[in-house]
């Protein structure tokens, strides 16, 4: 399993800004108990919220919702 890397995430977020807030939102909400989208285990929901943000499963709009 090769580990996701900034460009990666860069592909489907191209804002770093943004890039940083939709994982973050993510792995809190994996964190809280949310169910994970992706087959890949890892005991690190940050881990997690980064191969779920590179193939694609969370875009960054679902990340806005709830911050501002």
């Amino acid at each position: 399993m090769q580990d996701v890397t900034v460009s990666d995430l860069l592909k489907q977020v191209p804002d770093r800004y943004e890039m940083i807030l939709t994982v973050a939102k993510r792995a809190r909400e994996l964190e809280a108990g949310s169910e994970k989208m992706t087959r890949f285990t890892h005991p690190n929901p940050i881990t997690i919220a980064e191969k779920e943000v590179a193939e694609g499963m969370v875009k960054p709009t679902q990340a806005r919702k709830g911050i501002y």
